[in-house]
Formats: structure tokens, C-alpha cells, sequence
């Protein structure tokens, strides 16, 4: 019986991998071929199904993670929203649907690679031989790695839930053979509630956009005041370069929002610079597990200028939110509209509150839906009703 290291077919890589080109239909040399043949490939689907399980046992713990995760972002997203909608108009228009229980059924789980890969400073790709000790090159080993119409569809900037994963296409003279198994990192973005994508906090590039957005703005519109962007930043602190050792999520945003001010300040030295309050609001968004920040955004607020003024608007944490913005020295407004028909009653407890603490100035009216604008005035006559008391 031939040796199968002493047969033509027989390959072993410089890092000791074993892979066989003989082909039972074709150019099999003897019987005895077809039995190893097909102990190999019981091998294969037995170390296949133990590394499925593996794959199932370290999926477990996650899993029940993500699900507290949601849980408790379902029961935020409930506190949050509850006081835009009557009681009445939760029963007959939603059906409770606040609360229950929902079936999920039919879920594949399976593993896929290079959907929505980032390629910028700050998300390296690292491709080895299965046992780490190979890593293999892109333009020597592999063609660049990418699919070509990622964050391009329907338009540039938007970007797909999901896509083919992309192939790795291997050069010429590759050390990477044809059927053999690597270990492949790299990093991708998620697309959250609809179509959102979020920027990378430190990425060098993003700081050119928005310094020439500043410098535009002031060039044709010449404002006093400049609205900042900050609002329910899903993901964040994942990349190499806001992922340093010891540092979290919410002292890079810190030192984010630090710099743009300052940029806004250099561009433009009269202008006034305002944010919405939730993500630097410790009784908000600022805070350990918000959606898929990899890690606590506490300390946000260490960023913000006394002279940034806040734009309040979570209304169950009024009382803490506003003595917090105020102690730290900020001017606030109040964002006491958001598409609500009880609206009056959500100014009228907004107005009581802000009367507790100084450096509150004014009142946003902020609409989300179409024809939004319907209760402006009724609105502005409750305002007025609720000042002259």
C-alpha cells in the first residue's frame, strides 16, 4: 500500500498544513485510496461538527446578553417615549403595543465575512494560516479586499443591513492555496434603526468635513449660533483608534465635541455653540451599555464648554437633568415639543421644573413628523399662559 506522503498528491505547507489534489472520481492510485479518502472526509465533518458546537457554546453567553441588552433598551426606549402619547390614544390607536411579547421563529445563525468592511487608519486587516503563525499580504497574497459597491448603495454614504460576503481573490503567485482555511480579522460597520451609520470619533478625515461645513455655513449664512449634531450616537469606541488601552467611550467623545467647539470658535469667535443634552447627560445617554458603544460614555460631559448650551429634552429626567447642566455653569433651553397631543401638559411640567434652577432661556419647539407644525400655535399661547403665572 502506497504512503500517502510518499504520492504526488500529497502537499504539506512550509507552516506543516496537509492537503490532498487526488480525487477519488479520477486519479485515485489504488483501493486502499478510496478508504483514506474517505476517513479524511469523515475527519473533516466530524472536526466540522465539533467546531459548531465550540461556535454554539461561545454564541450561548452572548446571546443571553444581547437579549438583556435589548430588554433593557426596550424598557429605555418605553421610559423615554411614554409621556409623548396619551393613555387613551396608547389603548385605541396602539393596542398596548408598549408591552407583550413577541415570537421569533426560523433564525439561521451562520458565519460570513467582509460584510460592510471598514478600510480606513484605524480598522487593519489581518489575514494568517489557520494556526496564526502565517500572515499573509494584501497585494502579495491576496487582491485588495472589498466589495466594490459597499456604502454606495442606493447612493454614496448609504450603506446595506447586508450584502454577499466578498471573496478573497488570491494573486498569481500566492503562498495561500486553493481550499485552505484562515484566520481572517477585520472590522466592519452596523446599520442601526433606519439606515444610520455612524463616524468614527477620531478619524483625522472627519474633522477636514466638518471644518468645511463651519466655514460654508458662516460664508452664506453668517449665523450667531451653531447646532451641534450630538444625539443618540449608537455605536461608538470600537475601532483601534478610540479603543486605546484604558480609555472609554465617553472621554474620546469628550475629546471630540472639545475640538469642534474649539474648530467653531476659531472659524466663527462670536458664535454661540448648543447640543442636545442626551448624550452628555448621566441621567440620559451618557451612561455604560447605550446600544452598541462599546464601552461607557460616563464623563462625556468633561468635554463640553461652560459657554455650550444645552438643549434638554428627556422629560422623565427633568428635575436631575436640569440642576445637572446648570451646576456645571450652562445655559439651557428647553426642548418641550416633540409631536405629542398633550403637549400642554408636558410644557406646563417642563416650566415647573425649569423654574427650580437658574440659566434656563428659552423653549424648543422640535417636530419629527409631516405637518408637524400644526400645534405651533396653540403651542406658543400655552407658553405664554404658563410664563405670565
Amino acid at each position: 500500500m502506497i504512503q500517502c506522503e510518499q504520492c504526488e498528491f500529497f502537499r504539506r505547507s512550509e507552516d506543516g498544513e496537509i492537503s490532498f489534489r487526488c480525487d477519488p472520481f479520477r486519479n485515485v492510485k489504488e483501493p486502499e485510496c478510496l478508504a483514506k479518502w474517505q476517513l479524511i472526509k469523515i475527519n473533516q465533518m466530524v472536526a466540522a461538527y465539533h467546531a459548531t458546537l465550540e461556535y454554539y457554546r461561545k454564541l450561548a453567553p452572548m446571546q443571553e446578553k444581547m437579549f438583556k441588552v435589548m430588554e433593557r433598551e426596550l424598557d429605555d426606549m418605553n421610559e423615554a417615549e411614554k409621556w409623548k402619547v396619551a393613555e387613551e390614544e396608547d389603548e385605541d390607536r396602539f393596542l398596548n403595543a408598549l408591552a407583550g411579547k413577541a415570537w421569533i421563529d426560523d433564525i439561521e445563525l451562520r458565519e460570513t465575512a467582509g460584510v460592510n468592511m471598514l478600510r480606513r487608519p484605524g480598522c487593519p486587516l489581518r489575514v494568517t494560516s489557520e494556526d496564526g503563525r502565517t500572515v499573509y499580504q494584501e497585494g502579495q497574497d491576496f487582491e485588495r479586499w472589498e466589495y466594490p459597491t459597499m456604502g454606495r448603495v442606493p447612493w454614496p454614504g448609504n450603506y446595506e443591513k447586508w450584502h454577499p460576503a466578498p471573496p478573497i481573490v488570491l494573486t498569481k503567485n500566492s503562498r495561500i492555496k486553493e481550499g485552505q482555511r484562515l484566520k481572517v480579522s477585520f472590522y466592519h460597520t452596523v446599520v442601526i434603526m433606519d439606515g444610520q451609520v455612524a463616524c468614527c470619533l477620531r478619524e483625522e478625515e472627519l474633522f477636514g468635513h466638518f471644518e468645511r461645513q463651519v466655514r460654508t455655513v458662516k460664508e452664506y449664512f453668517s449665523p450667531r449660533k451653531y447646532m451641534l449634531g450630538y444625539d443618540e450616537l449608537r455605536l461608538a469606541g470600537h475601532c483601534a483608534l478610540c479603543k486605546k488601552p484604558g480609555e472609554t467611550a465617553g472621554q474620546v467623545l469628550a475629546e471630540h465635541v472639545k475640538r469642534i467647539v474649539a474648530m467653531v470658535h476659531r472659524i466663527d469667535p462670536e458664535a454661540e455653540c448648543f447640543t442636545w443634552s442626551d448624550m452628555f447627560d448621566p441621567n440620559h445617554n451618557a451612561k455604560e451599555n447605550y446600544y452598541l458603544v462599546a464601552s461607557t460614555l460616563a464623563g462625556s460631559w468633561e468635554g463640553l464648554d461652560p459657554s455650550v448650551r444645552i438643549v434638554d429634552w428627556y422629560y422623565s429626567a427633568r428635575d436631575k437633568s436640569l440642576p445637572f447642566f446648570a451646576q456645571r455653569g450652562h445655559k439651557q433651553l428647553i426642548g418641550g415639543y416633540y409631536d405629542s397631543p398633550n403637549y400642554k401638559e408636558t410644557l406646563a411640567g417642563w416650566i415647573e421644573s425649569a423654574r427650580k434652577v437658574k440659566g434656563v432661556h428659552g423653549v424648543v419647539y422640535c417636530t419629527w413628523a409631516p405637518g408637524g407644525h400644526k400645534d405651533l400655535e396653540g403651542f406658543a399661547k400655552a407658553l405664554d399662559e404658563l410664563l405670565r403665572k
